[in-house]
């Protein structure tokens, strides 16, 4: 008996999805298949994970008449997953610790993580049967890569080589700061066709060490640091913000023209407080030309009203952010169970306020809350939820994140 394993893809990327077949083995047999990794990065997961972690998942499958298992058509009997899903093992992944590393604020020491490898193994009465390993990219290897120092932030630039007049995107993450979130989406997004420039804003050595005070001229240096290249079409400037980075980005859009498309992850519709650490800074988040930008305090309790007794969240009127002023097309992504803001409402209201002459939309989630991401990887904040459908949003809102880039930058 000569067992094999075979990965069907359209390519190597970790946006797209790719599925497990295993011959040779016996007819209507029970077998285990393990799915493992070493050096994989979830954006989904603390950033204090050391990147070492050992990551596993599995599920009994029984073979069919010919000795074979195929994801995509063999239901997993028991393990990690349930039921049908080709994706099924690897959006179930777990990590095997979750002890804590110190992370380093110098940008020199933080990884790419442009890549990671999966082994698969198929087992029966605890024999191995066969293993295979195999490569996913977060970034293409024939890439181009830089990193830029600003006045004021760090930046990681992305795109495929030998283009031209190809459009641009910056990157925002939220609340966490550094740049391995923002890093990630930009180098998935860059394998799309786009220029595409990570930005850490706070959190490493030489920035602002809290989300406090932050200025928006470092997106207006970003934008004339793109129209700087000569490959890049100046007029073709896009900006995907999630969270804190969405509010960041569409306060951007309100006073610079040069932004002409933006996706907002998760947005908020006004101003909010900064952070010091984790609690309230008393200060905005943001500044523009050395003035504090009028903000809402943002108070947990408020939230937790709003939420319990179904209430409005009340921003006051300065800090509300002037979205008819933006001359961009904008997509919004959010979800009516967002555990962190009322994203769905503020999305709502921010279509309402818009420029009627550009494009603009809206992708509801009301499977997920406020950690929407990148396709395939695994979420595991909202244990209630069916992963079935946590996976199913996943791909279905980074989809629409990249097409609505294509359509309109």
């Amino acid at each position: 008996m000569v067992v094999e394993i075979f990965v069907e893809s359209p390519n190597q990327l970790a946006d797209s999805p790719f599925n497990i077949n295993i011959t040779g083995l016996h007819p209507y047999q029970e077998a285990i298949v393990q799915m493992s990794s070493r050096d994989y990065y979830n954006i989904n997961t603390s950033i204090t994970l050391p990147p070492d972690t050992l990551w596993q998942s599995q599920a009994t499958f029984l073979t069919d008449a010919k000795g074979s298992i195929s994801l995509n058509k063999t239901p997993a009997i028991s393990g990690s997953y349930k039921g049908i899903n080709e994706m099924g093992l690897f959006f179930n992944l777990q990590p095997t610790s979750q002890k804590k590393r110190q992370l380093s604020k110098n940008i020199k020491d933080i990884p790419l993580f442009s890549d990671f490898h999966l082994q698969i193994q198929v087992l029966q009465k605890e024999e191995i049967l066969a293993k295979i390993q195999f490569k996913r990219y977060y970034l293409e290897s024939n890439s181009i890569q830089q990193e830029v120092k600003f006045n004021q932030a760090f930046g990681r630039f992305f795109c495929k080589k030998n283009q031209n007049n190809i459009p641009a995107i910056i990157v925002l993450s939220g609340s966490e700061g550094r740049i391995e979130k923002a890093q990630n989406i930009a180098q998935l997004l860059s394998n799309h066709g786009f220029a595409c420039l990570a930005l850490a804003y706070f959190g490493l050595d030489s920035l602002h060490q809290n989300l406090n005070k932050i200025p928006l001229e470092i997106i207006k240096e970003a934008i004339d640091f793109l129209k700087e290249k000569d490959f890049i079409a100046s007029d073709k400037i896009g900006l995907y913000g999630r969270s804190k980075g969405a509010e960041f980005a569409l306060i951007a859009a309100s006073l610079f023209s040069d932004i002409d498309c933006l996706v907002l992850n998760s947005p908020t519709m006004a101003i909010l407080e900064g952070l010091n650490g984790w609690k309230n800074s008393n200060h905005s988040s943001w500044t523009y030309q050395h003035n504090e930008l009028p903000y809402t305090a943002f108070s947990i309790t408020k939230l937790i009203k709003q939420k319990l007794f179904k209430q409005a969240y009340r921003f006051s009127q300065q800090s509300l952010i002037p979205v008819e002023k933006i001359q961009a097309d904008i997509l919004l992504i959010a979800s009516p169970n967002d555990e962190i803001w009322p994203a769905y409402q503020a999305s709502l209201n921010i279509l309402k306020k818009v420029n009627q002459n550009y494009v603009s939309d809206l992708a509801i989630y009301p499977n997920s809350g406020h950690m929407l991401t990148v396709a395939y990887q695994g979420n595991h904040r909202y244990h209630q939820t069916p992963w079935e459908r946590l996976l199913q949003d996943s791909i279905d809102s980074w989809r629409k994140t990249v097409e609505f880039f294509q359509n309109n930058l």
